[in-house]
């Protein structure tokens, strides 16, 4: 199990890059509801989110995916799947894939690649 955890974090890291210093960050996140996840809000997720309701967090690079929705405040970078919604109030970088059930809402700029 915990190789597979390592190969998520290293998976991420590669393959979404960021520039950005942080302070604050998780290579995984798991969700019910906000404020009900861990790690809280203000954590920047470089590799997994898995929410069973929705999440939200500050930055999310790597993969996500909510059964009913996922908000990110910031930037988002990498695959976003969700039962009914997206939400990014950043910059949105999508590579592969973002798929929801209802809306993908991206409020900044926007970059699909794939």
């Amino acid at each position: 199990m915990t190789k597979k955890i390592a190969f998520i974090f290293l998976f991420a890291a590669l393959l979404f890059p960021f520039s950005e210093a942080m302070a604050i960050v998780s290579p995984l996140s798991v969700s019910l509801v906000p404020p009900l996840q861990f790690p809280t809000s203000e954590f920047t997720v470089t590799g997994a989110r898995i929410s069973l309701l929705w999440g939200k967090h500050r930055d999310i690079y790597g993969i996500d995916l909510g059964v009913l929705g996922n908000i990110t405040e910031g930037n988002f970078v990498g695959i976003g799947i969700s039962g009914i919604f997206n939400l990014t109030q950043g910059k949105t970088t999508i590579t592969g894939l973002q798929l929801a059930g209802l809306a993908n809402i991206n409020t900044k700029e926007a970059k699909i690649i794939g």
